[in-house]
């Protein structure tokens, strides 16, 4: 585990400010069924609770900046962030071998900057893993079939003012 840069509430449950983790994943199904696959998770913090030694958990949170903070949930569904919160809670699961629950916190862009919190739920995990699954598959399927890894196989633009 990173260590631990500063302390919010106690020194049993730190709070842990981007923390880089790496990992590896092995396909189980499909076309690349046994292909080790390199994985970096950067969370934007976590903590482990305990509560009265009833369970031991997790918490990843992850910070978005929103134009509007009333539409988060939409904006959540046509930016993809199932894929990323299922990447990262089962990346988690994996490196601290307990529950996890995954939030996103929510800052609107503009004022008054309202915040919300969101849990993710385990209908949104189910569809992130099918698409982090589906990436990972296309990724390896690209890299397989000798496609250049140059700017123009990766689609990079210039982006104007």
């Amino acid at each position: 585990l990173p260590k631990v840069p500063f302390v919010l509430g106690n020194d049993k449950e730190p709070f842990v400010p981007e923390a880089t983790f790496f990992g590896q994943m092995i396909v189980t199904h499909g076309l690349y069924e046994g292909t080790l696959v390199d994985l970096k998770a950067r969370f934007d913090a976590y903590k482990i609770m305990t509560r009265s030694n009833e369970y031991t958990k997790v918490f990843i949170y992850d910070l978005k900046s929103v134009a509007d903070i009333g539409d988060c949930k939409g904006a959540s569904w046509k930016s993809n962030w199932a894929m990323q919160s299922a990447l990262y809670h089962d990346f988690a699961e994996q490196c601290f071998g307990m529950d996890v629950d995954f939030h996103y916190i929510c800052v609107s862009k503009e004022a008054p900057f309202d915040v919300r919190e969101f849990h993710v739920s385990n209908e949104m995990l189910i569809k992130g893993r099918q698409e982090y699954t589906k990436a990972i598959g296309k990724w390896l399927w690209y890299i397989n079939n000798n496609r250049p890894e140059t700017k123009d196989f990766y689609g990079i633009e210039e982006l104007l003012a």
